[in-house]
């Protein structure tokens, strides 16, 4: 990849993906950590997802 940073990203989004792939039973628990992270700090817009 000649972007490293893209490539890195490109991890982030997949380890993601892996994520939920293995807890579709309960996917809202499993990212609950992760939403907190971006509508309190991060102040992502809740309409972007």
């Amino acid at each position: 990849m000649g972007n490293p940073m893209v490539a890195a990203h490109g991890r982030v989004v997949l380890h993601g993906l892996d994520k939920a792939v293995k807890n579709m039973d309960n996917i809202k628990a499993a990212y609950a950590e992760l939403s907190v992270l971006h509508s309190e700090k991060l102040h992502v817009d809740p309409d972007n997802f």
